[in-house]
């Protein structure tokens, strides 16, 4: 490990997440922004695929790129402990589903396209494959 060391900051345990007090959560944080704004700047994207226009990769990577709410939430809390303004207990829920929904709408308007090559929708509903199995076989191993 000696060459990635600097790149890593060490092992985190389950107690550390033990420590964060979230009594005093705000109810809209910085990072809940990032989230929030994901679906948004996704529905914008597809958009523009529907309409065929020509940087709907770039402001899909914007949508991508908010993905990073999770960074700046520790960040804070690394930075003001005890804020409230970092690590709260909804964001990590509500981060699922804005990563669900933006995935969802991008997909769908990527498959309807007009300029998304045979080959990119071919990887779209291979994706889509696998995901589906995966939470068919989730949804089994849960029942049992």
């Amino acid at each position: 490990m000696g060459v990635f060391r600097p790149l890593i900051s060490g092992v985190r345990s389950v107690e550390d997440n033990a420590e964060i007090d979230h009594s005093n959560d705000k109810p809209f944080t910085p990072a809940d922004f990032f989230t929030v704004s994901r679906p948004v700047l996704a529905a914008k994207a597809g958009d523009m695929l529907l309409k065929g226009e020509r940087p709907a990769s770039f402001v899909a990577g914007l949508a991508a790129a908010t993905d990073m709410e999770g960074v700046l939430a520790r960040w804070i809390e690394k930075t003001w402990p005890g804020s409230g303004w970092g690590m709260t207990a909804h964001g990590a829920e509500w981060d699922t589903y804005a990563d669900a929904t933006a995935l969802l709408i991008l997909g769908a308007c990527a498959l309807k396209g007009p300029r998304v090559s045979l080959m990119g929708k071919a990887a779209i509903f291979e994706i889509i494959g696998q995901e589906g199995y995966k939470a068919g076989w989730a949804m089994y191993q849960n029942a049992q």
